[in-house]
């Protein structure tokens, strides 16, 4: 049975890493696009489950 949790968790990471590499919008607007309202927490939880910082994600695919 699926989470719908976790795919909206999913599709917010997938925008995310989308925004990341197709705009020049900030690492905060970015966090707040995908429903973040502490960048802390934005950058926490990306570099969990990317492996890289936003900074560092954006640098290797842009």
């Amino acid at each position: 049975m699926n989470d719908p949790v976790r795919d909206i968790l999913v599709i917010l990471r997938e925008k995310a890493q989308e925004l990341l590499c197709s705009t020049t919008l900030s690492i905060s607007e970015i966090a707040a696009a995908t429903g973040y309202d502490s960048v802390h927490n934005f950058y926490k939880l990306f570099k969990k489950y990317n492996n890289s910082t936003p900074n560092e994600f954006r640098k290797k695919f842009r």
